[in-house]
């Protein structure tokens, strides 16, 4: 069951924590920062730590454009990396590079679209195969350019 559509920051959160909450085994999220998502404070921690904490095959990975607020000011989530460092990573582009949009993936078929940067609009719907592996597709592709080198890329947390 999806909702109809994100149009404020609130909602956008609302069905973050959702993603989180709901999701069994993979979490996928590619975003310009992070920024303005809770990350810097405990909450959104804490729930990507309860599901670390579910089950030790559980993984999460994190595609960002830029990591410099991670780093200055999301210690909580950096001490993830810390503790969780066999189930979560997270890459950054570099090099200047960014995306347009964000979005979250969940296991195989939750997905929060944050259409633009800029904004909060977007959607969520808690069942969308389609759409999971559409992005899925796309996470992977920019996941791999990162991880063989060439791109200026960052891996944090090992």
């Amino acid at each position: 069951m999806g909702t109809p559509g994100i149009e404020t920051q609130g909602e956008y959160l609302a069905a973050l924590n959702t993603l989180l909450t709901r999701a069994g085994r993979l979490i996928r999220i590619l975003d310009p920062d992070l920024a303005g998502q809770g990350w810097d404070g405990v909450a959104r921690p804490a729930l990507l730590e309860r599901f670390l904490l579910g089950d030790g095959r559980c993984r999460v990975r994190i595609l960002l454009a830029d990591g410099e607020y991670l780093a200055r000011r999301c210690p909580l989530l950096m001490n993830l990396l810390r503790y969780h460092g066999h189930q979560i990573e997270i890459r950054v582009l570099g090099d200047g590079q960014s995306f347009a949009d964000g979005f979250a993936l969940g296991d195989d078929g939750m997905v929060l679209i944050r259409h633009h940067r800029l904004g909060w609009q977007g959607r969520f719907s808690d069942h969308d195969p389609q759409a999971v592996i559409r992005l899925g597709e796309r996470f992977d592709e920019a996941w791999e350019r990162v991880s063989g080198g060439g791109l200026g890329y960052t891996t944090l947390g090992l």
